[in-house]
């Protein structure tokens, strides 16, 4: 807010040597605020957009993990259960 009160300054500051109209000076102004504003909107949605992006990269890191530390446990159990068996037949 502050960033745009001080750019609304300045360009007054600068126009206002050119001696333009007050309601032309005041529509250049309105027209900055509906700019600012678009770029301000557009930043959020940006930003909004990476945090989600990062989410889902996350849980699917995650996911990802849990179905490697499945498997890893699977072939372990498979493993444990091949050496019962021959264990088994040994004795």
């Amino acid at each position: 807010m502050s960033t745009l009160l001080s750019t609304i300054s300045t360009i007054s500051t600068i126009m206002a040597p050119l001696q333009m109209p007050h309601a032309t000076l005041s529509l250049s102004l309105s027209f900055l605020c509906v700019k600012l504003h678009q770029a301000a909107q557009t930043y959020m949605q940006q930003s909004v957009l990476c945090c989600c992006r990062r989410q889902q990269q996350r849980e699917r890191r995650n996911r990802s993990a849990m179905k490697r530390e499945t498997m890893q446990h699977m072939t372990n159990v498979s493993t444990s259960s091949e050496l019962c068996k021959e264990n088994k037949i040994l004795s």
